[in-house]
This record gives C-alpha cells, structure tokens and sequence, in this order.
C-alpha cells in the first residue's frame, strides 16, 4: 500500500489550471474577475451578437499591462475567441475597448 497522503501529491510541478474563461455578452463580462497563477492564459469569448475589444486599462491606450502587450489590437467577433497568457504578477484591470463601461480583473499571483 501507499503511504501517499493527498497532501503530498500537490507539488509546483502540477500543470495549471488549463481554461480561464471570461464570456462577454450583453455588455458585460463573466465573470467579472478571475484570480490566476503566473503563466496561466485566459480566454476571453464572445457569446453575444456584438464585436468586443478586451484590452488593458487604461482606455484607449491599453498600456498598463506591460505597455500594452494585453490587447489583441482587433474586435472579437461573436462567436469567436482570444487568449493572453499573464506572466507578470499583479491586479490586472481591463475593459471593452468599444464599450470601455464594461469591466473585469485578472488577478495575477504566483
């Protein structure tokens, strides 16, 4: 038998969590915030009829994170996807470059 308890069987050497998912419809992004490791990519998809931007603060320039490096440089069309892999660790606000009312937070920790 084994004397592996579960607690031992958490190491660094785990892969991270795979799919991070914000869906934007309506105007608003779901969820709003999601807290993450570094290395980690999220995936932003449009569920709804109308093309979004998600982008880094601060609106229009996008260059908080990493002098712009978080921005697909495009709208999202429905139905379609973007990811962006995080590598630098901090609370990272963005929005909808064509709705910049719209919101969210990626928390970035390692």
């Amino acid at each position: 038998s084994s004397s592996l308890s579960s607690s031992d069987s958490s190491t660094a050497a785990e892969p991270l969590q795979a799919d991070v998912v914000f869906q934007y419809e309506n105007g608003e992004f779901s969820p709003s915030e999601v807290t993450i490791r570094r290395g980690q990519t999220v995936t932003w998809v449009n569920e709804g009829e109308d093309p979004f931007w998600p982008a880094s603060d601060d609106h229009p320039t996008h260059q908080v994170y990493n002098n712009g490096a978080f921005d697909p440089r495009r709208p999202i069309l429905p139905g379609d996807s973007w990811s962006f892999t995080f590598d630098t660790i901090g609370d990272w606000e963005f929005h909808d470059h064509l709705y910049p009312i719209a919101i969210g937070i990626v928390h970035v920790e390692d």
